[in-house]
């Protein structure tokens, strides 16, 4: 094995099936692949022979959105 390679996805299907082409050929050059998404897509991913490991997306995006409106409210007191 070269090396581990993790792929994050966000849970929509188009962009996670348009990575396995590139996942495959890099599977096959001796890297291991690994998707980080929802539990959701755990099935699609390991049909496809990769590795798969839950990636709770809903904290990440509640951060971002508490992020966001720091932004806005910072921006709003000026």
């Amino acid at each position: 094995m070269k090396g581990v390679i993790i792929i994050l996805m966000f849970p929509e299907r188009g962009a996670l099936n348009a990575s396995f082409q590139l996942s495959k050929q890099l599977q096959n050059r001796g890297h291991k692949l690994l998707y980080l998404s929802t539990l959701s897509y755990a099935s699609h991913i390991k049909k496809q022979g990769f590795d798969f490991y839950e990636f709770d997306l809903n904290t990440f995006y509640d951060k971002l959105l508490s992020e966001q409106q720091k932004i806005k409210d910072s921006k709003e007191n000026i």
